[in-house]
């Protein structure tokens, strides 16, 4: 879906990733979401026709307690609108990607 807000949404406990956005989307916002203990990345967008802004993503990305190095708290194309979001403790090294992505990592 096109043009869309989420807001204000908790995204805990699912076997893939917390929050994901499909690539034929474009124009959604997500703002203040947290997505926590999630089997995949805690948000995810295939598309950079989006705005993130102060989304948390923590724990994510270990699968029954494994850790494989794959699960970022937040992921995105580079380019996509972005600021004040913050990642700690997922289990990809990186915490948020791509580099230019504005996101707070203890």
């Amino acid at each position: 879906a096109n043009d869309n807000r989420l807001e204000g949404n908790t995204a805990s406990g699912n076997d893939e990733d917390g929050i994901r956005v499909d690539a034929t989307s474009a124009g959604n916002v997500l703002k203040g979401n947290a997505a926590n203990e999630n089997g995949g990345h805690g948000i995810s967008s295939a598309t950079s026709a989006i705005t993130l802004v102060s989304n948390k993503a923590s724990s994510n990305g270990f699968i029954d307690g494994t850790a494989d190095g794959l699960g970022a708290g937040i992921i995105a194309p580079a380019g996509t609108t972005n600021a004040g979001n913050k990642a700690t403790d997922n289990d990809d090294p990186h915490q948020c990607e791509p580099s230019d992505m504005s996101c707070y990592v203890p």
